[in-house]
């Protein structure tokens, strides 16, 4: 069973940008291990001999990949919080 604590799920809201009153950091903490418990359960299932519920076929059409000279860096960029030469900033989250 994971625990997430209340310094981990600060820095997860940060992440994802959610201001959490430090009140709140033990809430949210709780909630996030509910969830994280509930996902590793489902690697006690047992799937040996469950047959998948849906196939791909492998000859699927494909489109021709041309570029379509629409140049909007600046508009995709817009809303961004950070930005460095043209792309996304985002802040270092694998240590």
């Amino acid at each position: 069973m994971s625990k997430i604590t209340n310094k981990q799920a600060a820095k997860i809201a940060n992440l994802a940008r959610i201001e959490i009153a430090e009140a709140e950091q033990q809430h949210y903490a709780d909630k996030l291990s509910t969830i994280i418990n509930w996902v590793e359960s489902l690697n006690e299932i047992d799937t040996e001999n469950t047959l998948p519920m849906a196939a791909l076929e492998a000859d699927l059409p494909l489109r021709a990949d041309e570029p379509q000279g629409d140049n909007i860096v600046d508009e995709v960029l817009s809303n961004a919080p950070e930005k460095q030469l043209g792309f996304f900033a985002v802040p270092k989250f694998v240590e």
